[in-house]
This record gives C-alpha cells, structure tokens and sequence, in this order.
C-alpha cells in the first residue's frame, strides 16, 4: 500500500470538502496504518459521535479500492487524536467488563458499537479460555455480549447460566 499516494488523496478529499487542515501525518498502529488530519475544524470532520469521520472514512477507502486496485484496504483515518481517543475508551471500558465477567462468571453487555469497534474487543479475549465475545443485533451497529465459559474436565466448554449483569 503505497501511504504517500493515500496521504495525497486524503489532502485533495479534504481541499475539495474545503475544510481547513495543518497537515496529514501517517503513522503505525497495532492493527493498521493510520492517517492523522490535523485540523482546527474538526467538529464539521469528525460530526455526531463520530459519524462523518466514518462516512470519510468509507469513502476514502472506497475510492482507494478503484483508484490503485487494492482490495479491502487496511488503514484508518483520524482527526485530532479523536479516533484513538474512542479506541482507547473502547478498550478500558472492555477490560473492566472482562474482569467483572470473570469475577462474577457472567455475562455482560456493551453499548452500541460498529464492526470496528467490535473487532477491538473480540481481539482481546481471542485468546482468552474464559471468556468469549458474541455481536447482536441487526445492521452495521451491533451490541457486544462478553460471556464467561467454564472449561469442563472433558475438555468441552460449559455455557454460563448467569444472567447479563
């Protein structure tokens, strides 16, 4: 994936939305590459709870799929540390549910969240024997249920029969 050419693309999306911007910066992430704007108009980028940096974030990654042939590119577009910011909650917000889960051997619910936001918490315990993750729900934003499974001597994994908590 050549990040020069999307960074490009990026710059011209944004000229032609004409929406002020310092600059456009890439750097790595765990997952991904990331494409950080810089911008003091960030809320008419960013929108209602993140809604048109999703929309942006569509729409570049669409265009980047005709324009240089790549299928299902792999990177992520943020605007002031706004998307890292909502990652990081996520992840917090997980690791007190997983923990709860775990201590009370039950089942907990989490808010609405896109595919994205979801793979970030299924990511977490994919290794985990204890607990395991299962998305709701219909359309693209889906609930997120973490389940505590008990291991039988058998080997088999036992359902839980506590309730969500």
């Amino acid at each position: 994936m050549d990040t020069q050419a999307i960074k490009t693309l990026i710059q011209e999306c944004l000229d032609k939305l004409t929406l002020e911007y310092e600059s456009v910066s890439v750097e790595a992430d765990d997952l991904h590459t990331l494409f950080v704007i810089q911008t003091p108009d960030s809320k008419k980028l960013i929108g209602n709870r993140g809604e048109n940096l999703r929309a942006f974030n569509y729409i570049v990654k669409r265009i980047v799929e005709k324009k240089f042939e790549i299928e299902r590119p792999n990177f992520l577009i943020d605007v002031n540390g706004y998307q890292q910011q909502r990652n990081d909650e996520i992840r917090k917000k997980a690791t007190m549910l997983i923990e709860r889960v775990r201590s009370f051997k039950s089942s907990s619910e989490m808010d609405d969240m896109n595919a994205y936001e979801r793979m970030i918490v299924h990511s977490m315990v994919a290794d985990d024997p204890e607990i395991e993750t299962e998305s709701i729900g219909e359309g693209r934003v889906k609930k997120l249920i973490i389940r505590y499974t008990e291991n039988t001597s058998d080997g088999t994994v036992a359902p839980e029969s506590n309730p969500i908590v």
